[in-house]
C-alpha cells in the first residue's frame, strides 16, 4: 500500500520482484493475487515476464491448484498478449472471469507473508540460499 499511497504504480520489476518470491515460497495464493493484480492494469503485457508467468503456471499444476485457478488465469493472460500455454497434461479450455482487484489497489499483505516466510526459511537453513 505505500506505493499506492505515495502515488506510485508497480512496474514490470515489482510484478517480477513479487512472482519470483510466489515461486521461491511455491505460495499458491502469492501467484494468483499477483497475475490478477496485473492482468487488471492498463497494460497488463508490459508488466508481466512470460517465463515467470508460466513458471507460475506450473507451480498452479504442481501444487494441484490448477483446475480450481490455474484454468482461469490461462485465457486472461492469454488475452493479454502473453504467450503462455496450459502445463503438462492440463486442458486449456477455460472461461475467464471478471478479476477482482484494480491495479491501484494491490494488496501487499502478501508480499509481507512471503518476505516473512522467505526469512524463516534463511533463518532455518543458517542464512544460505
Amino acid at each position: 500500500p505505500q506505493m499506492i499511497k505515495a502515488g506510485q504504480r508497480p512496474d514490470e520489476k515489482t510484478y517480477s520482484t513479487l512472482l519470483r518470491g510466489a515461486l521461491w515460497s511455491q505460495s499458491v495464493d502469492g501467484v494468483c493475487s499477483t497475475l490478477w493484480s496485473a492482468l487488471n492494469c492498463t497494460e497488463p503485457r508490459r508488466l508481466l515476464d512470460e517465463v515467470l508467468v508460466q513458471s507460475a503456471l506450473q507451480l498452479l499444476q504442481k501444487r494441484r491448484a490448477w483446475e480450481e485457478q490455474g484454468r482461469e488465469l490461462l485465457e486472461p493472460l492469454r488475452a493479454a498478449g502473453l504467450t503462455v500455454h496450459a502445463p503438462g497434461g492440463a486442458q486449456a479450455q477455460v472461461q475467464a472471469p471478471q478479476a477482482q482487484a484494480s491495479c491501484g489497489q494491490f494488496d501487499f499483505s502478501m508480499v509481507k507473508q512471503q518476505q516473512k516466510n522467505q526469512q524463516q526459511s534463511l533463518v532455518r537453513r543458517g542464512g544460505r540460499r
